[in-house]
């Protein structure tokens, strides 16, 4: 009897080392991916930003405050400030979404540089997600984004479209939106206004966020772009101007009871749902990955493999140890 329980023992230690070894294996070849979907739920939970810094008016830095508090009140994982030198020392390496306040185009090209506006397409082309504040439209006018030949947005983005100055104005949500999910969203908001203007001419397939009522003209877009996904924004919707929540003092001035932030963290769950992960590349195939529930597909195929191979070798281990 000690001799089949010895063997008993001897058995099942080879069967946990086959277990052991099988899970070491299904983890080495599990790589590191950006946020899930089944991650994020109502929130941006496992989501990292990164907030461009980099430009030095008041605006800019009011702009960024607000964006700070915006990601973190998504709860998002992570929410740090970079600039040009950070973004060129690899400071978007693992970051989901990258946000870009109002800036100007004279600091912000050269603050990024070359190597940095390549190192941002690098970004947007793996499944990365940029959500772009008035600065952000810089990237599609001629004039400023012929730049490395990278155009982020191929129309066209007219300017001022009631005029200069600040303001609050009432724009028309897309509540039937085929892209994020606007279908709880108010019909209708009020927002911050500054010199903004309306895309147009796109050929992207682009989506629609919100109109401005006046002129029924797109104030805010998102569409996909590459294996990453985009949203551009003429307004202000960052800014809360009846709340302090914000931490920042802007356009307090004037009375808006709405908040856009609802609707931006709709938004910012769909950029990160529809962005494409590359995941491996063997000669002249590759295969990519939607930022779904899970792993690739093929990860999901290789752990269930493992797994039917580790039952496999269970169930014959303990089959011959029953017959002794």
């Amino acid at each position: 009897m000690k001799t089949v329980y010895g063997s008993h023992n001897k058995s099942m230690h080879r069967i946990l080392g086959s277990i052991l070894l099988l899970l070491t294996v299904v983890s080495v070849m599990t790589p590191p991916v950006m946020a899930e979907v089944s991650q994020i739920g109502t929130d941006l939970t496992g989501v990292s930003v990164a907030i461009y810094g980099g430009g030095s008016s008041e605006g800019h830095n009011e702009s960024k405050k607000a964006l700070v508090e915006l990601f973190e009140w998504m709860n998002a994982s992570s929410v740090e400030i970079v600039v040009g030198e950070d973004i060129r020392n690899g400071a978007l390496d693992g970051v989901d979404i990258f946000a870009m306040p109002g800036t100007s185009p004279y600091t912000l090209f050269p603050d990024l540089q070359t190597e940095g506006v390549q190192i941002f397409e690098d970004f947007i082309r793996n499944g990365g997600s940029f959500f772009g504040i008035v600065s952000g439209d810089y990237f599609e006018w001629d004039a400023y984004f012929h730049f490395n030949d990278f155009f982020l947005y191929s129309g066209e983005m007219e300017c001022t479209e009631f005029g200069y100055g600040q303001m609050i104005v009432n724009i028309t949500v897309n509540t039937d939106s085929e892209g994020p999910d606007l279908s709880s969203q108010p019909a209708s908001l009020n927002t911050s206004y500054w010199d903004s203007g309306h895309f147009s001419d796109y050929e992207e397939e682009v989506i629609v966020i919100a109109n401005y009522t006046g002129t029924n003209m797109p104030a805010m877009i998102a569409y996909e772009k590459w294996n990453g996904t985009v949203f551009l924004s003429t307004l202000h919707p960052e800014f809360e101007e009846n709340d302090n929540r914000d931490n920042s003092t802007f356009f307090d001035a004037r009375d808006d009871p709405d908040s856009e932030w609802n609707l931006l963290l709709s938004v910012s769950k769909w950029l990160i749902e529809e962005s494409i992960i590359p995941t491996e590349t063997t000669g002249t195939t590759s295969t990519t990955t939607t930022q779904t529930e899970g792993f690739s597909l093929g990860i999901e195929s290789t752990t269930v493999i493992m797994i039917a191979i580790a039952v496999v070798i269970v169930a014959i281990v303990i089959g011959r140890i029953r017959h002794r």
